[in-house]
C-alpha cells in the first residue's frame, strides 16, 4: 500500500511519467528514473 502511494505522489506531482508510473506499479522496482531523474520509490529497501 505504501509502494502504490509514493508512487501517485510522485506522479501527481510531476516526477513522473503516466507511462513510468504504470511501469512502477506493475515491476516494483526500487527506483525510476523518469524525465532524465532518477526517483527513489521504496527507500525502506535494504541492501
Amino acid at each position: 500500500m505504501r509502494y502504490m502511494l509514493r508512487v501517485a505522489q510522485h506522479f501527481l506531482s510531476g516526477e513522473l511519467t503516466l507511462r513510468h508510473a504504470i511501469y512502477a506499479l506493475r515491476v516494483k522496482p526500487v527506483a525510476v528514473t523518469s524525465k532524465g531523474k532518477t526517483w527513489i520509490i521504496d527507500p525502506e529497501f535494504k541492501v
